[in-house]
């Protein structure tokens, strides 16, 4: 049942087949073989000294049992052949389901190779915490990586809550946080230790709006150039622009609350109170400022 179905590219990482079951399929199913992992379930365990892990994969063509599985392990470059035996750890024997265990000896940072380029890793140490857009709401999709001597060692993605768990080696790392257009933060000299999560690891990952706009002579009604804009945001911080030839001015911010005031000799100044949110689109201003 389980070979004879039909390919969905999109099932491929979400079931055990990657397929759309049909039933006439099944019935004439010739040559056909799934091979996939069962245990473990997730892609990153957490692994204790001594303490055995199981494996255990699905191996058929059509209805048949389709051969022992290999999984290889590094760095010990050690092997451990799954059988269907029916033999501790295997439940039953000939039923196409592929059992093992592999038990760590040591807390290196390891993975489990199945075949086809499915990896498992068993970690010991860990980085975890949370990622945090501009305006405090949980960023999934994140990037956290784990940098030694400017190298990428190691990296995950943020969930849907913004949390995170980076399986690491022990020792000090650099961790940088990503997100898209986001400005990239960095945690420099984060040190691990042996079976240990360091926790609290988070971040808030700014993406840059911008404010702009045209300066005018109200009475005229021409643009003006040379005229300086700043905003000033509510914790102190200053950025400022100069209108071009046009009369326009672009300002790139940051969220927050900012105080935008519109300035050029020999006319009053303008001012305009504004808030700009995480990664918003860009907003508009003009100022019209009136002769002295």
């Amino acid at each position: 049942m389980l070979t004879g179905g039909v390919d969905i590219p999109d099932l491929a990482n979400f079931t055990v087949t990657g397929k759309r079951l049909d039933a006439y399929g099944s019935l004439t199913c010739s040559d056909s073989v799934v091979l996939s992992r069962l245990q473990p379930v997730v892609s990153a365990i957490r692994g204790k000294v001594g303490t055995p892990v199981p494996l255990a994969a699905l191996n058929v063509n059509c209805a048949l049992p389709n051969g022992n599985v290999d999984v290889t392990v590094q760095p010990d470059a050690a092997t451990v052949t799954l059988l269907d035996d029916g033999t501790a750890p295997d439940q039953e024997a000939g039923d196409g389901i592929y059992s093992g265990q592999w038990a760590p000896t040591t807390t290196t940072y390891t993975t489990l190779n199945f075949p086809a380029g499915d990896q498992v890793i068993v970690y010991f140490s860990a980085f975890a915490g949370k990622v945090k857009n501009g305006d405090g709401k949980p960023q999934p999709g994140a990037t956290v990586a784990a940098y030694q001597d400017g190298v990428v060692k190691h990296s995950t993605r943020t969930d849907a809550a913004g949390r995170y768990t980076l399986a690491v080696a022990e020792g000090t790392y650099d961790l940088v946080a990503s997100h898209e257009d986001a400005l990239v933060v960095t945690k420099s000299g984060m040190t691990v230790g042996t079976e240990e999560t360091v926790k609290g690891m988070n971040f808030k990952l700014y993406h840059p709006g911008a404010v702009s706009g045209y300066v005018w002579d109200r009475v005229a009604q021409t643009k003006l150039a040379g005229a300086l804009v700043v905003a000033t945001h509510s914790d102190g911080t200053v950025v400022s622009a100069t209108t071009n030839q046009n009369g326009y001015y672009r300002l790139v911010l940051l969220a927050g609350s900012y105080h935008l005031r519109a300035s050029i000799s020999g006319y009053k100044k303008a001012t305009k109170d504004m808030t700009v949110h995480d990664g918003a689109d860009w907003l508009s201003h003009d100022f019209y400022l009136w002769p002295r």
